[in-house]
């Protein structure tokens, strides 16, 4: 993974907390006006408004729950590439000490 696209998954991550932030707030506002509505919106129009707002929040409650995985995937890739670049380092060291072991051998 290059700089550039550990860039840009950082940045799709800022995003998608951000975009789920939001809708966190969203929900919070449509939550309070289901409640005020159901409390004072009476009769079948007022049960068919508060379904409605159900489904709504039902709706965008699986967004938020796929945009929260979808940032969870890219903190995974983010960790793992740093694991991976890590092993790599230490592979590299490792060759490079078992070469200064031979050259020192052999040059006495």
């Amino acid at each position: 993974m290059s700089a550039s696209e550990q860039s840009a998954t950082r940045s799709g991550i800022q995003t998608l907390n951000s975009t789920a932030s939001s809708i966190d707030q969203c929900l919070a506002s449509v939550r309070n006006i289901q409640h005020n509505l159901l409390s004072s919106y009476q009769g079948s129009d007022g049960k068919a408004a508060g379904d409605l707002i159900a489904k709504w929040i039902g709706n965008a409650e699986i967004v938020l729950g796929n945009l929260r995985s979808m940032e969870q995937t890219l903190e995974h890739t983010l960790v793992e590439y740093g694991a991976q670049q890590a092993q790599s380092r230490d592979e590299i060291q490792q060759q490079q000490r078992q070469g200064d072991a031979v050259f020192d051998a052999l040059s006495g």
